[in-house]
């Protein structure tokens, strides 16, 4: 078989949950030496995105790059997903503000990615008891950063959609002020009308 056969045999992995499947795949093409690319390295990070294995998905990120094999936006946007299943924001904003240095197009869905990461990061503030309201640094608090990237994406000419404002709102724990803002702006835009 081929890269390309191995490649889409993972995404079929990565569609159905099968994690273990793609990185045994994975192991299978290291083993033959086969060459790989950015698409092969891009579906067996999207496999351990979905399954929660953040971990092996910066590794796998990180191996691809001290290969010389250059990441595409679409590794990008599943490895910020994948850090933001992990509840890892500042390695997913981190990933994204490598995406802006190295003057790459940043998407709609990369972007909501990076704020579902600070909505995920803020629930588990929020479960944990860590969020203090509006005694939080405004400046500091994963709200502003969430409202930061809708201000940027507006800035790069990428309208946010309902997701995005969604995921916005879950980060303004206590920050109601904040979370009716958006609805508004919400109102006002025909196609993110709630």
């Amino acid at each position: 078989p081929t890269i390309q056969i191995y490649t889409s045999a993972m995404r079929a992995c990565a569609r159905g949950g099968q994690a273990k499947r793609a990185l045994n795949l994975l192991r299978v093409v290291k083993d033959k030496g086969l060459e790989t690319d950015s698409y092969f390295y891009t579906a067996a990070i999207d496999a351990c995105s979905k399954a929660k294995m953040w971990e092996k998905a910066l590794e796998l990120f990180d191996e691809m790059v001290e290969l010389g094999i250059e990441p595409t936006p679409v590794t990008y946007g599943v490895t910020i997903s994948a850090l933001g299943n992990g509840l890892q924001w500042e390695r997913a904003l981190s990933l994204l503000n490598s995406m802006r240095e190295k003057s790459m197009t940043i998407n709609l869905i990369t972007y909501n990615s990076a704020i579902t990461a600070l909505a995920k990061a803020s629930k588990q503030k929020a479960k944990l008891g860590q969020l203090s309201d509006t005694n939080e640094d405004p400046e500091e608090g994963l709200w502003q950063k969430a409202l930061n990237l809708l201000d940027q994406m507006k800035e790069d000419g990428i309208e946010p959609d309902g997701f995005s404002y969604s995921s916005a709102i879950s980060c303004c724990v206590g920050r109601w002020e904040e979370a009716c803002e958006l609805i508004e702006i919400m109102k006002q835009n025909p196609t993110t009308r709630p």
